[in-house]
């Protein structure tokens, strides 16, 4: 397991953009969807929904040599998507019907693993990496934002929390800084909110003073 760190995997998806802006596209969905090759091969046009929210419904695979079934952990599932695919994702849909391959070639064509890594000279522009570490990045970099181990565990497709929870041993304390720096904000944001007035124990709202009333105030 070797996950890009975010700016090298910046500098992945520039440098593979460059040599093919179809691919450098492929390469930011699979590092920040987790999609398995196999998912992305065989995902449909009809599987990218924007209602109620942006969002894949992962329901196929098809490794390479094999025919279309359903994903490694036997259940459909679905995976929202953040703003700043969904034009990215909406590119691949271009000039397609809805039973067409989402994710495709420049050419049009299904994806093949040989084929991308020749294209992309991946072997040297992926810095030593698997197209599967793309999967890695995603699950890491949505760890150290802060999204629970569980909600990863759906998004990635995987049957046990047990697989989901070697990331957190990868990451050491980066997801629970990120945690942390989830529950501050939520305590800053609920500490600038107006609070009415409170009063002590003895009735008091404090932040005033107030006199006894058995005690007249006597003048000069």
């Amino acid at each position: 397991m070797r996950p890009f760190p975010a700016p090298q995997f910046a500098s992945v998806h520039t440098t593979v953009s460059a040599i093919s802006p179809v691919y450098g596209d492929l390469v930011l969905v699979l590092g920040r969807t987790g999609l398995r090759w196999g998912e992305a091969r065989a995902m449909q046009v009809k599987h990218f929904i924007d209602v109620p929210m942006p969002m894949l419904q992962i329901s196929r695979n098809q490794p390479e040599g094999a025919s279309g079934k359903t994903p490694k952990s036997g259940k459909s599932r679905n995976l929202p998507l953040p703003d700043y695919l969904v034009p990215v994702i909406q590119r691949f849909t271009e000039g397609k019907h809805s039973d067409d391959l989402l994710f495709t070639s420049p050419n049009g064509g299904q994806l093949f693993r040989t084929s991308f890594v020749r294209a992309t000279r991946w072997e040297d522009a992926g810095l030593g990496r698997t197209l599967h570490d793309l999967r890695h990045t995603a699950a890491c970099e949505w760890l150290m934002q802060g999204v629970p181990l569980t909600t990863v565990q759906h998004w990635l497709g995987h049957s046990s929390i047990k697989v989901t929870a070697r990331y957190l041993h990868h990451l050491g304390d980066y997801a629970d800084r990120a945690a942390l720096d989830v529950l501050n904000k939520a305590a800053a944001k609920s500490s600038a909110a107006p609070r009415p007035p409170q009063t002590s124990p003895h009735g008091v709202q404090q932040g005033r003073t107030s006199k006894p009333s058995s005690i007249r105030e006597l003048g000069p």
